[in-house]
This record gives structure tokens, C-alpha cells and sequence, in this order.
């Protein structure tokens, strides 16, 4: 039980450390063409230089921030679009800077998967040991001999039990590996990735951002040869 309790408490700070989530608030620049929009209660920020537009959203969410991005090709060329050419500054009220880790696509999921095989074996030895367990019962038989008294245990095993109990073990490590599965592909399939923008076309995603805490993040989108600066706030 004691083994059982260590391996879920493992489990829970895997994946749910900093389990908190809040939405960070754009800094509308106006000294640049940026505005703030709202969809749902959320704050967007479009940013428009030249012929390149990007909308922006950003939230906390467990251990990573995640923007929420459009690039938007106003132009007459195409462009080729880099999410991993982000960056992102963390700035402390003392003005003390952290440039945070900007995942690819590949990179994070990945991380996701890292942390999955961790679970998954951790659970595998929680199986491991329940089944070790499982089946067996002791009893205890008291009696006098020589007029001395004396008692005696039996353990004795059931082995039809022990199976069944491997049985549920296997079905339930199965269940939670396709679960992980499906929503490795929902998230792999909502990650922004390089793309070529045509003329009038955009592109919409999430990426993926190493979490600090900041007191504001300055937010660097490289979009064709221009640089849009965004500012969230906590």
C-alpha cells in the first residue's frame, strides 16, 4: 500500500505540478499598429507592420504558457512562417531577464511522451505489486501441546484470483496507454508548425512555451521581415 501511495503521488506531480491556469493579458503598445480584441472573455492582441498581421492570445497552463497565434499574409509573396523562431523574454519588476525555451512542435510532444512512459511504468509497478499480492490469504490455527500452547499460520494462494487480478491490471495499463494516445494526437494535431503562407492566406495555433514566473513577458514574433513585439501581463 505504502509503494502504491508513493508511486500515485509520483503520478499527480508529473502531471500536475503548477496545475494552475490563468489567462495573461496583452499590453496594448501605442506606438505601434496593435489593437486588443475580445472573443469569449479572452484578450487577443492583432498586431499589423507592413503587410503582416498576427493575432495573439496567451494563457498559463500547468508547467508551459501557450500562445494562441495567427499569422496573417497581407502581402503580394508568400512567406514562410517559423514558430520556432519565437522568443520570449520574462522580465521581473526588478528588471531581471530570462529568455524562456520555445518548444517546437516535435519537441513538445516529446515532453508529453516523456512524461507518459514515466507514468506508464510507474503504473506497471504498481500493477506489479498488487499482483504479487493478490490471492493470498493466511490463516491461523492455535493449540496446546505437551501443555504448552503454540499457533500456526498458513498462507495459501488462489490462483484464479491472481489472474483475474493481472487481467484487470492489463485492460486498465491499455486503457490509459490509448487514452494518452488520443490526446497525444488531439494535441500534436493543434501545434503550430513551419508553414508557407500565399498571398491572403493564414495560419492559426498554439505554441508552446516554457513557463517562469515574470512579472510581464515580451513576446518577439518574427513574421516575413518584419518583428511584432507583443507584452502580456500576468
Amino acid at each position: 500500500m505504502r509503494i502504491y501511495l508513493l508511486i500515485l503521488t509520483i503520478i499527480t506531480t508529473l502531471f500536475f505540478s503548477c496545475a494552475t491556469s490563468f489567462r495573461l493579458t496583452p499590453v496594448k503598445n501605442h506606438s505601434k499598429n496593435q489593437n486588443i480584441f475580445y472573443s469569449n472573455g479572452n484578450a487577443y492582441v492583432v498586431s499589423v507592420i507592413d503587410n503582416t498581421q498576427i493575432s495573439l492570445g496567451a494563457i498559463k497552463q500547468n508547467d508551459v504558457i501557450v500562445l494562441f497565434i495567427q499569422y496573417r499574409n497581407k502581402s503580394g509573396e508568400a512567406i514562410n512562417v517559423f514558430p520556432n523562431q519565437i522568443k520570449v523574454t520574462g522580465i521581473s519588476n526588478n528588471n531581471i531577464k530570462q529568455n524562456l525555451k520555445v518548444y517546437s512542435a516535435d519537441e513538445y510532444m516529446r515532453k508529453i511522451q516523456n512524461k507518459q512512459a514515466l507514468a506508464l511504468a510507474l503504473v506497471g509497478v504498481s500493477n506489479a505489486v498488487n499482483s504479487a499480492n493478490s490471492g493470498q490469504s493466511t490463516s491461523t490455527s492455535q493449540g496446546e501441546y505437551d501443555s504448552k500452547p503454540f499457533s500456526l499460520s498458513t498462507k495459501t494462494y488462489d490462483h484464479s484470483e491472481k489472474l483475474e487480478t493481472d487481467r484487470r491490471n492489463h485492460e486498465a495499463l491499455k486503457k490509459m496507454s490509448q487514452e494518452m494516445a488520443q490526446k497525444n494526437a488531439i494535441t500534436q494535431n493543434g501545434l503550430l508548425k513551419i508553414n508557407t503562407l500565399f498571398p491572403d492566406y493564414f495560419v492559426s495555433g498554439k505554441v508552446m512555451i516554457e513557463y517562469s514566473s515574470a512579472d510581464r513577458y515580451i513576446i518577439q514574433v518574427p513574421f516575413g521581415n518584419s518583428i511584432h513585439e507583443i507584452t502580456f501581463i500576468p
